[in-house]
């Protein structure tokens, strides 16, 4: 007898053994004073949950079928929102103040905005959007960028130009160790090596000790003579030949403020072949100095406090600048030869809106005084002239015993990585200890300047400046006419850059 067994098709599943979770307990907050607003900690999980979905992300709004009204009429701009929802402050005095230079200087603005600035903006607007510096940056550099070569050109119209290359290792086999090398030429005349290696000696780079050596030489250098009373007429060119070598530690003292003290040696060579008209260096030298040639072992002690912000290195900023050193220098080789070179300048600078519009005053001198039998060689002598100082004339226009000159500068940016520069400048080199100083003998110059932002060895420069004769018209002159020896434009410069690392 067999029996069967039937199930039906629509029998439940066994029940689930495990307990269901009881509905979570609501816990009652305790009663606060009206107006203040629960914490995360005093919600129940219901009051957490409200307006977000089962990921705890909020509900987006519900979209409306119709499109909002449009802020501003066809085929015009839409007002600039207000974004951080703060009222207007209005204009400051210092707003209304950068207008005073905007108006005075509108023409050189005018020149610098379409006939340098535009070309210079529209070519680095296309190498940012092409990657074109990134792609370069890649080609030249390695060590994820800690080691890199460059090209660099420097033209400074009045002398022979240069081009070069420079590098730099950044943490070269120790941490904080940095190598920078660079070669310049234009010609086999014309030859500068340079090469430093600086290494961090004290914690937070607070101390760094720097080792330095150079070889220069080019024939194209201008003498005008030495003293306050010098000519463009004057003007002869001499070829030398240098080389040096010297370390120097380096202490931060808090921000841009440091001291320095160090050591070098330096051979000069004059040589009998430069550029004519020649110049004969005996004759700028005391009797009996016939060698062409001399040795100079100099220590040298700088304290400088800057109070501007660090970050503001090359952007400006507001603060004071004061700088002291003093040199002792010796000729081992003609012990009689030997002085002391001392010098200060001060500088203030304010900037009247926070954004690098920068008013600035500098005020610098130095003295060269004998200490020996010997005279110091001209090539040895306060100057002014160059980079640094009175810009509108070449480098070394003015030699003599001690020198003193001071600079009106606003310096402001025309674009995100370009600044602009106008400056005046005077000055002139007297006899020893500023002796037979008079405003009337100074120098006038003046120019205007656009360089990049970013860095100091890497940028792009350009400044075109002018020099004047002195202010009394050079009177010592009598073999002139009156007429040619008033006041007068004496000289024009032009200087370009790329890469200016020597």
């Amino acid at each position: 007898m067999s029996s069967t067994v039937s199930t039906s098709s629509t029998a439940k599943p066994a029940p689930d053994p495990s307990p269901a979770l009881p509905p979570p307990a609501k816990i009652e907050a305790p009663d606060k004073p009206p107006g203040v607003v629960k914490s995360t900690d005093d919600m129940t999980l219901d009051e957490l949950v409200v307006g977000k979905d089962l990921t705890g992300t909020p509900v987006l709004p519900p979209r409306e079928p119709v499109l909002p009204a449009v802020s501003a009429p066809p085929g015009e701009d839409r007002p600039l929102p207000n974004y951080d929802g703060r009222e207007s402050e209005g204009t400051n005095a210092a707003e209304a103040l950068i207008w005073l230079p905007r108006v005075a200087f509108f023409p050189v603005h005018v020149v610098f905005a379409y006939l340098v600035r535009f070309p210079i903006v529209q070519g680095l607007t296309f190498v940012e959007e092409h990657y074109v510096l990134k792609r370069i940056e890649r080609f030249l550099t390695w060590r994820d960028g800690k080691s890199g070569v460059y090209p660099s050109f420097f033209a400074d119209f009045g002398l022979r130009p240069a081009v070069g290359l420079t590098t730099f290792h950044r943490d070269l086999f120790v941490r904080g160790n940095t190598f920078n090398a660079a070669v310049g030429t234009w010609g086999p005349r014309w030859l500068r090596v340079s090469a430093s290696n600086e290494t961090l000696v004290l914690e937070e780079d607070t101390g760094r000790v720097e080792f330095s050596g150079l070889y220069d030489t080019r024939p194209d250098q201008p003498f005008y003579g030495v003293g306050s009373a010098t000519s463009k007429e004057d003007e002869v060119r001499f070829q030398y030949r240098r080389w040096q070598v010297g370390g120097r530690f380096l202490a931060s003292l808090g921000g841009l403020s440091r001291l320095q003290v160090g050591t070098a040696l330096r051979h000069v060579d004059f040589l009998d072949d430069p550029i004519d008209p020649p110049l004969d260096p005996t004759q700028v030298f005391a009797p009996g100095f016939s060698a062409g040639s001399y040795e100079i072992v100099e220590s040298e002690v700088a304290l400088k406090i800057d109070t501007r912000d660090p970050d503001t290195e090359f952007q400006g900023g507001t603060g004071y600048l004061l700088e002291l050193y003093g040199t002792f220098a010796f000729d081992p080789s003609e012990t009689s030869r030997n002085y002391i070179r001392w010098g200060a300048e001060t500088a203030g600078f304010y900037d009247f809106t926070g954004r690098g519009h920068v008013l600035a005053l500098r005020l610098s001198t130095e003295i060269v005084e004998p200490t020996g039998g010997t005279e110091v060689p001209f090539t040895e002598l306060a100057s002014l002239g160059g980079l640094e100082s009175m810009r509108g004339f070449l480098p070394r226009r003015f030699v003599g015993d001690s020198a003193v000159f001071g600079t009106l500068s606003y310096r402001y940016p025309v674009w995100s990585l370009i600044d602009a520069e106008v400056f005046t400048s005077v000055g002139n080199v007297f006899d020893d200890r500023l002796r037979g100083f008079a405003l009337k003998r100074l120098y006038l110059n003046s120019g205007v300047g656009l360089r990049t932002n970013l860095d100091r060895d890497v940028a792009v420069t350009f400044m075109f400046a002018f020099g004047s004769n002195r202010f009394d018209g050079l009177p010592t002159r009598p073999d002139l006419p009156q007429s040619e020896r008033d006041f007068q434009i004496e000289s024009y410069r032009v200087v370009f850059g790329l890469t200016q690392g020597f």
